[in-house]
């Protein structure tokens, strides 16, 4: 039986990836350069920043500053949250950064299933995979 990796979140928190893993994942899967910017003032304000000091990303360059109350950029914005959790890309990234890969809150796990079915389990961010194989059944006596 084939078997197949799946990426989860293995504590409480929630699934997702360092500004780092994010940065990787889009030169190798699109080749497109991310640009990163944090936040200055509770006004909305945001200037470009260093990657480690990333509090958003996205695909085009908004210049030095920008203010997300006054410009619109959702077309280019890059979400650390949502992937598809079989990617081999993503996977491959999140094997070789090991915990720099881990987003805030998450401790991000390969898991490896047997067959191509699974359910990902989630309580308050800790995630547990489910496949037919992992399933416990109750079965009715006659």
């Amino acid at each position: 039986m084939e078997t197949h990796k799946i990426l989860i979140n293995a504590c409480f928190g929630g699934f997702s990836v360092s500004y780092k893993a994010l940065q990787l994942y889009y030169q190798r899967k699109y080749n497109q350069k991310l640009y990163f910017y944090k936040s200055i003032n509770w006004d909305g304000d945001y200037v470009r920043c260093k990657l480690e000091e990333a509090e958003s990303a996205f695909t085009a360059d908004l210049g030095e500053h920008y203010n997300k109350y006054e410009e619109n950029h959702s077309d280019t914005y890059v979400s650390k949250y949502s992937f598809d959790r079989t990617d081999p890309v993503l996977i491959e990234i999140v094997e070789e950064l090991g915990k720099e890969a881990n987003g805030p809150y998450a401790d991000l796990k390969v898991v490896t299933i047997k067959g191509n079915k699974y359910r990902i389990n989630e309580y308050d961010g800790y995630e547990s995979i489910e496949t037919p194989y992992t399933i416990k059944w109750d079965i009715i006596k006659d």
